[in-house]
């Protein structure tokens, strides 16, 4: 509440909440009603697990806009080997429960080696859904140390990734559903590269708290800002 108000001070209009899933607060409703007071617009991602109807018909009443649902691949298999068994059908189920109370959302999905193949099928699936629109966002080796290196994407991939961001584009505005942030998307490949100098550079293993000199004096963070 002290953040709120400070910010509201400041002028800003807008409160983005991270996680963690943000759904596991229990006072994420009174949060979001408070910052109602000050006029603030308040956005949070979620995987959509612990979506029930009561709080799909709280966010309604609360005049949450665009809520962006982590969905990681456009088939049950895929999904739920990322996001554990049965994660596919409880995200589902939150989306229902979303529409029903004339909630608008958004698909949020991470891109990694196992899923980069099928952009255009999350724009696909994401018009099926009725979503507002879709966003990508890459994941990095880093983020969490040697836990994500397996789904890390590799330079190798480039070549065909950026075939399949043209296919998505092409998709979405086929299907009139767009793509957040396209000129971010276009970058996606340029940060794989990047992503991968600074794990040969050595040393950086936790992205937000440390950082390196390059060989011409220059300061890295080790968390790469994409786009």
């Amino acid at each position: 509440k002290r953040i709120i108000v400070t910010a509201s001070k400041a002028g800003i209009s807008k409160l983005e909440l991270y996680g963690g899933e943000m759904l596991m607060r229990r006072d994420l409703s009174s949060v979001i009603e408070y910052a109602n007071l000050y006029r603030i617009e308040t956005g949070f991602v979620t995987n959509g697990s612990l979506i029930t109807e009561e709080l799909s018909e709280r966010f309604y009443q609360l005049g949450v806009k665009d809520i962006p649902v982590s969905l990681d691949a456009s088939v049950p298999e895929l999904n739920d080997w990322v996001r554990g068994r049965g994660a596919w059908k409880k995200t589902m189920d939150g989306i229902r429960h979303l529409k029903n109370h004339n909630n608008t959302f958004s698909l949020f999905t991470v891109v990694m080696q196992q899923n980069f193949h099928a952009m255009s099928d999350m724009v696909r699936l994401a018009k099926e859904l009725g979503a507002e629109s879709v966003s990508f966002q890459p994941i990095s080796s880093r983020q969490g140390g040697t836990i994500y290196k397996e789904l890390a994407l590799k330079y190798s991939d480039v070549p065909k990734l950026k075939k399949e961001i043209l296919r998505a584009f092409e998709l979405s505005e086929l299907l009139h559903l767009p793509i957040r942030s396209r000129q971010m998307v276009r970058t996606i490949p340029e940060y794989i590269l990047r992503d991968e100098q600074l794990i040969l550079q050595k040393g950086c293993t936790l992205p937000m708290s440390e950082a390196l000199i390059t060989k011409t004096n220059k300061l890295q963070l080790c968390f790469t800002p994409y786009g």
